[in-house]
């Protein structure tokens, strides 16, 4: 029987270090706040501009139940990453330097505009759908 991998054979992970561990270059604290700020901006304005007469706070609270799951992914990849020695590290230099991924390296520009994507968007999303409703009715 043989083993099947998810990954093509030509991508195996390059940053492995001699204790055959995958090194990780921490995601700077600042994109981990920048996310982790947008989450509670989309929960305190989804409950805000949603619930305002009681009637859909079941589907908040699942949506609530998301987005803290999600956070806490983003929170734990942060906390795992604690102990390296690049937490000094200007925000400009990450994002100009690269970031080791179990797939290969990447710019940290990169790593950062897909860790941002989805908090920024569902913050900005939230506020503008709220602020419509809230100027219709």
């Amino acid at each position: 029987m043989t083993s099947h991998s998810t990954l093509p054979a030509d991508s195996k992970p390059t940053a492995i270090a001699s204790t055959g561990q995958l090194r990780s270059h921490p995601i700077h604290r600042s994109i981990v706040t920048i996310a982790v700020l947008c989450y509670v901006w989309f929960l305190a304005f989804a409950w805000l501009f949603f619930d305002r007469d009681g009637r859909i706070g079941f589907d908040l609270a699942v949506a609530s139940v998301v987005s803290m799951m999600l956070f806490t992914l983003l929170l734990g990849g942060a906390l795992r990453a604690k102990d390296e020695p690049a937490d000094h590290e200007t925000l400009p230099a990450f994002l100009d330097g690269d970031v080791e991924t179990f797939t290969g390296p990447m710019k940290g520009r990169m790593a950062a505009w897909e860790i941002l994507a989805m908090p920024v968007a569902l913050a900005v999303g939230t506020t503008l759908l709220g602020l419509v409703l809230a100027l219709a009715g």
